[in-house]
Formats: C-alpha cells, sequence, structure tokens
C-alpha cells in the first residue's frame, strides 16, 4: 500500500504540459528589471549618504572655527559694533573663553572689559 502512494503523489507532481513561452519571458523579464532596480539603489544611496557627511563635517568645522578662533573684537566688528570692537582692541581687556550651558543653551564669556560709552546702541534702563 505504501508503494501505492507514493507511485500516486509521483503521477501526480510530474508535469504534463509546459507554461507559455511569452509567461516565462515575462518573468524573466521582470526579474531582470528588479535587479537592476537593487543596483540603481544600491549605487544612490551611499553618493546621498556622502553628501550629508560631507556637509555636517565642514558645517562642524566651520562653527568649531569661528567659536575657536574669533576674539572678542572680531565678534563685535560681527555685530557692528565699532566702539565695542576698539574697547576689546584696547588693553584692558580680560579674555576669559568659558563656556558654560544653560538648559539647550551652550553661552561662551569670552572676555570683559570696562569703561564708559562702551556700545554705539543706546541702553534704556
Amino acid at each position: 500500500m505504501k508503494s501505492n502512494i507514493d507511485e500516486i503523489l509521483k503521477e501526480a507532481f510530474i508535469l504534463t504540459e509546459e507554461p507559455d513561452r511569452r509567461l516565462n519571458e515575462k518573468i524573466i523579464n521582470q526579474i531582470r528589471k528588479a535587479e537592476q532596480m537593487k543596483r540603481f539603489k544600491k549605487r544612490r544611496i551611499p553618493a546621498a549618504v556622502l553628501v550629508v557627511v560631507l556637509i555636517f563635517v565642514i558645517g562642524s568645522i566651520s562653527i568649531y572655527a569661528a567659536w575657536r578662533y574669533l576674539s572678542p573684537s572680531q565678534v563685535a566688528e560681527f555685530i557692528e559694533d565699532k566702539k565695542l570692537a576698539d574697547a576689546f582692541s584696547s588693553d584692558g581687556v580680560i579674555t576669559i573663553n568659558e563656556s558654560q550651558i544653560y538648559g539647550n543653551y551652550k553661552i561662551t564669556l569670552l572676555g570683559v572689559v570696562s569703561g564708559e560709552n562702551l556700545t554705539d546702541y543706546v541702553i534704556c534702563s
């Protein structure tokens, strides 16, 4: 009986008909297109990642350079305060360059200068 079942199963799984040739070609073409798309995506993603990394690195270097290498007088010139820039260029400047974090903000005290009328801006009390 066991060999009878084996024979019946073998006969049941033997292909007697083949699929249409056009169907086979269509399936093969779809597989080729899918493989080409995978290759295209693999090339494209690293290029995008490279661009993002370069932007991040260049931006970080610029920010670090501005923080590290700008003097207090250069910062005052940047905000267009000529009197304050002149005061920070004088001899009575105390350079501190110390940072502290307050919540999400990092504040850096570059230096201290004292005197009267140190700014071009009007200060109201």
